[in-house]
């Protein structure tokens, strides 16, 4: 097995792992009105949203090399970041692009757009926070893949 193809596994399987959360929808729906016909977009967007989380987890893990440091750098980066990306920008008050610039490189804003998207049809196009979590995934895998050739 090559180093792309175990980087390609974690990915996998690190972004199969909370599929539960559509499910989780149904419970909501006692609640508040959900529109089940816009479920197959909940399941791309989630999916979307793993596949880039566990590749910022794969270079993490690449860049760290052992299990307790990458499990606690994952946690101090996952503060700022969730902080940041959940930020409203009419909270910065005409700093829009300084708010929102920090914030690109995170999957959090895109995945929360992803799934605004896909669960009340209002928010970006749902393509282009998609494509912004593609590129994501890329961009972290590949820096996974240079942690490793680096190491090894």
């Amino acid at each position: 097995m090559t180093r792309t193809e175990l980087l390609a596994e974690k990915v996998v399987l690190a972004a199969a792992a909370p599929r539960g959360d559509a499910g989780d929808d149904d419970g909501i729906s006692a609640f508040v009105h959900v529109e089940w016909s816009r479920f197959a977009l909940w399941v791309v967007a989630l999916a979307a949203g793993g596949i880039a989380f566990a590749a910022l987890g794969v270079a993490i893990g690449g860049l760290a090399r052992e299990v307790r440091a990458a499990s606690l750098l994952a946690f101090l980066m996952s503060l700022p970041i969730a902080f940041i990306a959940l930020v409203r920008r009419t909270r910065c008050r005409g700093r829009s692009s300084t708010c929102s610039t920090p914030s690109r490189p995170c999957s959090v804003q895109a995945s929360l757009q992803a799934m605004n998207t896909a669960l009340n049809g209002a928010g970006p196009s749902f393509g282009g926070s998609l494509l912004h979590l593609a590129i994501l995934a890329v961009a972290f895998g590949a820096l996974g893949r240079l942690a490793l050739r680096r190491f090894a």
